[in-house]
This record gives structure tokens, sequence and C-alpha cells, in this order.
């Protein structure tokens, strides 16, 4: 992850936000801010935020990349959370990144928990849980009824890239 320091550029708009690695002293260990760890708080959001904006991004996507579904459904919970407070203006959204992803193209998503078939019911459950702030999720179309699960995403307003995938 990126280390922010203060930029000498115009604001940015970031769409793929990971999390962040915010320096301390010298001598101490750094924080490192992952959007996806189950461990993530509301207090982690907050500092990733405060030192994205101050190193020049105006407004970001926080992206979490494909987990557990349960620690996927805590963390959007979590991020449309921090969009309600005032230094979460910059957070103009959540972009989901998998879990639906051919195994041949996972990339560094860990394998057990891919996906290769769409499962709306699923996707609603993330969606739910960020009060719907999801608005762009990142989805293989070589996984199992690819075409009919994003055109249900679509439906619900949500962005869908297309990724991960041998085209």
């Amino acid at each position: 992850m990126p280390t922010c320091r203060q930029s000498q550029f115009p604001p940015l708009v970031d769409l793929h936000v990971n999390g962040l690695t915010i320096p301390k002293q010298p001598g101490l260990k750094p924080e490192v801010v992952n959007f996806s760890s189950a461990e993530l708080t509301l207090e982690q959001v907050r500092l990733a935020t405060e030192a994205l904006v101050q190193a020049g991004t105006a407004r970001f996507l926080a992206t979490l990349v494909t987990g557990a579904p349960e620690t996927t459904i805590r963390n959007v919970h979590l991020l449309a959370k921090a969009m309600q407070e005032p230094w979460g203006e910059p957070i103009m959204g959540i972009h989901l990144e998998g879990p639906f992803f051919s195994l041949e193209c996972k990339g560094a998503h860990p394998e057990q928990h891919i996906r290769e078939q769409g499962d709306i019911e699923l996707f609603r459950q993330f969606f739910s849980a960020a009060q719907g702030k999801v608005v762009l999720t990142t989805v293989s179309p070589a996984i199992r009824d690819a075409t009919s699960f994003i055109r249900q995403i679509t439906d619900m307003g949500v962005l869908v890239s297309i990724g991960h995938h041998n085209a």
C-alpha cells in the first residue's frame, strides 16, 4: 500500500484505494490500514481518510478485496458509517473487488473466498450492509451466470467493472 506524503500536485480522485500505510514518528511502527482487514476500525478509516486528503486525494472509493463474507459485510457497514461522519466526506463510495472471479484469474485474491458463480443474494447482503454505498464492483465475465448477475447488479444502480479474466 502507498505511503502518504504531502502532495505538490492538484487534488485527485482515486477509484481504487485498498488502504495505506501511515508513517509515524521516526523509530515507531507505521499504521497499516487495510479496508479488507477483519480488524478494521472506524478510527483507522478516519486516519486513512485524513492522510489521503493531506496527501492530495480529494475523493476516493474505499476498495475491499475478496474476503470472508462476514468480514466484507462488517467492513462495508463500517465504511458506510464513516461516510456519515464529517471527516468521511472524501469517501465517495465503496468498490467491491470480488469475490465473483474465476479461480484461473484470481490474482492475489484468496482462493477459499472466490465465487465462480454469480450470487445476487450475497451481493444484496453486501449492498444492504453498506446502506447502498456500494457504487462499483469488479466481476469476471467468466463466472457462471455472469450476464444475468451483472444485469441484476446494474439494476441496483451499481457500476460493474469487468476484471480478473482472460480477455
